[in-house]
């Protein structure tokens, strides 16, 4: 079963620049890898708390994705 993931992302819509549509489809495409690594991190150790999930998944994806808030990280793995 597929499920689709949403997320609300607040940026000017009128005129989207070149840059910030870049940077949107940076940031989606950064947070879809991110849920697919702690997916497969919650998987591979049949992790079933989201606190366990913090410990193995939090600092590894803050040290891959230092550029993205920390709030995308823990919806990261909560999601997963």
């Amino acid at each position: 079963m597929i499920k689709t993931i949403k997320k609300t992302v607040k940026l000017k819509l009128v005129p989207l620049t070149k840059k910030d549509k870049n940077s949107l489809l940076s940031l989606l495409n950064d947070y879809t890898l991110m849920i697919r690594e702690s997916l497969h991190i919650i998987i591979e150790n049949d992790i079933r708390s989201r606190k366990r999930a913090h410990e193995l998944c939090y600092r590894l994806l803050r040290r891959k994705y230092p550029h993205l808030h920390n709030k995308y990280v823990q919806e990261a793995y909560k999601r997963a």
